[in-house]
């Protein structure tokens, strides 16, 4: 995909939305070539995060399809690459469900998104008992 620029977030905007690679027209120094590479490589190469389900299924080609094998394989390739290098792993719940929560807690994972403001809110308005006190 050709970018106008390469300011990070449009490089991670551009690949978190399936992206193969991306184009900047007129990179002018090797601080800037450096600045967008690390924008669109997995640490330790880059700065791009850890794993967001959506972004991840979204590179395989099966957006939000989180129980497809390859999608599940995907994500414990990254966890155990992680673990064997002794790097905390995070992932982003999206749902707000507390068996999913805890069970990302029981893989390993160790920083977690849980969900957003947004997902809250219409979980909410949908099924209002389950977030009654």
């Amino acid at each position: 995909m050709r970018l106008a620029q390469g300011h990070t977030k449009d490089c991670k905007q551009a690949l978190d939305a399936g992206a193969g690679g991306i184009i900047i027209p007129m990179v002018e120094s090797a601080e800037q070539l450096q600045m967008v590479r690390n924008a669109c490589c997995w640490p330790p190469a880059g700065i791009r995060g850890l794993i967001g389900p959506y972004d991840l299924s979204a590179s395989l080609g099966l957006t939000a399809q989180f129980q497809h094998p390859d999608f599940v394989t995907a994500m414990q390739h990254v966890r155990d690459l992680c673990v064997q290098t002794n790097m905390p792993c995070g992932v982003h719940a999206v749902a707000p469900d507390t068996k999913e929560l805890q069970h990302r807690i029981d893989e390993g994972y160790r920083f977690i998104a849980y969900s957003i403001d947004s997902v809250f809110l219409n979980h909410a308005v949908l099924i209002p008992e389950k977030y009654l006190l």
